[in-house]
C-alpha cells in the first residue's frame, strides 16, 4: 500500500496514523464548514507506547497551564467493533499498566549436581506459577487484575543450570489500593521463592500509566451528540489494555476516551502483523469529531 511503513518489515499496528488522518480531516470540515465559535485545541501528541508517554511529556512542558483545556475528548480505533460504531465505556474503562522485571541470582552450575547450585531456572518457574495463585487466590476477585509474563531469560545450557534468569511481565489493575497491593506481593514471593532456593532476588518495578477513568457525564453527552446525528454507539465493557490518555483526567479535566470501529473481516488484532482497517471508518471517525467538536462545544 502507498503509506506503508518507511522502514521495511516494520510497523505498529495501532492505528495511529488514522487518528491523525481523522483529527486532521476534523480540522478541515470545521475549518471550511462549521467554524467553531469557540477556541478548540487538537492535540497531535507524540508516542504513546513509549513510557512515561506523550501525554506526560505534554503536560509537563505546560499544555494545560498555556491552553485553557476545559475537557478532553479521544478516538481510538478498534477492529473488534464494526465500522461505523463509536465504542463507549463510562467509569473505570481501562487498566492500569506496570512493567515487572524479576531477577533471580545463585551460584549455578552443573545440571546433573542441581543440589550444589541454586537452581535459578527452578526460582523463575516457580514465581510464574504462583504468581498467578496471587491473581486468582490473594486478590479480590470482582477487582480486575492481571499479570502476565512475556519474556523468561537464562543463559544456560542442556547440562548447565545458569547463575543468573529474568523475567518481565506486565501487571494491570482496576484501582491504585490494588495496584500497590500487588506490586508488595510479587516482590514478596521473589523473595520467597528465592531464599527457599539459596538464592537472591531483585524486583524491579517500572511504573505505567494510570487508569483510565472516563467522565460519566461527558461520556453520556458525548453518546447523545453522536446518536443525534445518527452516529451508531455501541456499550463496551472495561479492557485491561492502558491507554495514557489516561494522564490528562489526573488533573481535574473530564475526560472520555472512545473507540472507532475499524473493523475488517480479513485482519485480526491491534499490534498483529495482518492488521489493517476498513478505510471508510476514517470517515466516520471525522464525522464523529466534527459532531463532537459542534455539540459538545457549542459551534
Amino acid at each position: 500500500t502507498s503509506y506503508q511503513s518507511t522502514n521495511h518489515g516494520v510497523m505498529h499496528a495501532c492505528g495511529h496514523d488514522v487518528h491523525m488522518a481523522c483529527l486532521l480531516g476534523a480540522i478541515e470540515t470545521l475549518q471550511t464548514a462549521h467554524p467553531p465559535s469557540k477556541r478548540v485545541y487538537f492535540i497531535f501528541q507524540p508516542h504513546e507506547e513509549v513510557l512515561p508517554g506523550g501525554a506526560q511529556l505534554m503536560i509537563d512542558e505546560g499544555l494545560f497551564e498555556r491552553f485553557p483545556i476545559a475537557k478532553l475528548i479521544a478516538l481510538h480505533v478498534s477492529p473488534e467493533l464494526n465500522v461505523g460504531i463509536i465504542g463507549y465505556c463510562s467509569g473505570p474503562f481501562m487498566a492500569a499498566s506496570d512493567e515487572i522485571r524479576v531477577t533471580f541470582e545463585s551460584k549455578g552450575g552443573h545440571a546433573a549436581r542441581p543440589h550444589l547450585t541454586g537452581d535459578t531456572i527452578a526460582m523463575g518457574s516457580n514465581f510464574v506459577v504462583q504468581a498467578q495463585q496471587i491473581v486468582s487466590r490473594l486478590s479480590n476477585p470482582i477487582e480486575p487484575v492481571l499479570f502476565t509474563i512475556g519474556v523468561f531469560e537464562g543463559k544456560g545450557a542442556t547440562n548447565i543450570i545458569p547463575p543468573k534468569v529474568m523475567l518481565e511481565g506486565t501487571l494491570r489493575t482496576m484501582n491504585e489500593a490494588h495496584r500497590k497491593a500487588m506490586h508488595d506481593k510479587l516482590e514478596s514471593l521473589a523473595k520467597q521463592i528465592a531464599s527457599f532456593n539459596q538464592g537472591k532476588a531483585t524486583l524491579v518495578t517500572r511504573h505505567g500509566y494510570p487508569m483510565l477513568f472516563n467522565d460519566a457525564a461527558l461520556t453520556q453527552d458525548a453518546v447523545k451528540a453522536l446518536e443525534s446525528h445518527d452516529l451508531s454507539c455501541q456499550k463496551i465493557p472495561m479492557r485491561m489494555t492502558s491507554e495514557d490518555f489516561a494522564r490528562y483526567g489526573q488533573h481535574e479535566k473530564p475526560i472520555s476516551f472512545l473507540r472507532l470501529g475499524t473493523g475488517n473481516p480479513n485482519n485480526s488484532g491491534l499490534h498483529r502483523p495482518d492488521f489493517d482497517i476498513h478505510e471508510d471508518a476514517i470517515t466516520h471517525g471525522v464525522r464523529a469529531l466534527v459532531v463532537l467538536t459542534c455539540t459538545l462545544h457549542y459551534c
